[in-house]
């Protein structure tokens, strides 16, 4: 029996993809001095951004996390938009009397930024973000997490 519905934020929810490509366009020139694909920045969706920058520059990864950032924060809220349809998707859900979660790699204080722009808060019983759990997607920690 279903008691729960699990939503991941980016890309399912909330259309982010411009702001995640413009994120890695601003970290990767500025800090490496070159260029990211979006081929290979899209590759790269899903993962924990620690996890994307050791892979590209262990001993630049933190710069380039802090690099990330600054333009995602910067730009977050202009760049950003729920998909068509998800409103009416949530609201079915709830209606039918569903508890329903965000679980995402993104930061939980973002994650609750970006719902709340939307109003959709208020669909959510909780909200799992990259610091809820010490393992992160696509392990199962953070969708346990979510349904405790």
């Amino acid at each position: 029996m279903v008691k729960a519905v699990l939503w991941d934020l980016d890309g399912t929810i909330l259309d982010t993809t411009e702001l995640i490509l413009g994120s890695y366009r601003y970290a990767f020139s500025k800090i490496l001095n070159r260029k990211i694909s979006e081929d290979e920045a899209i590759g790269n969706f899903g993962r924990t951004l620690a996890d994307v920058m050791n892979g590209y520059s262990p001993e630049k990864a933190e710069i380039l996390i802090e690099s990330y950032r600054e333009y995602n924060h910067k730009n977050h809220d202009k760049a950003i938009r729920p998909f068509p349809g998800i409103i009416d998707a949530l609201a079915n859900v709830q209606r039918r009397g569903f508890k329903q979660a965000v679980v995402t790699s993104k930061t939980e204080w973002l994650s609750r930024k970006g719902l709340k722009l939307f109003d959709l808060e208020d669909y959510f019983d909780e909200v799992v973000g990259f610091e809820s759990t010490e393992l992160h997607k696509p392990e199962g920690a953070p969708a346990l997490e979510a349904l405790k």
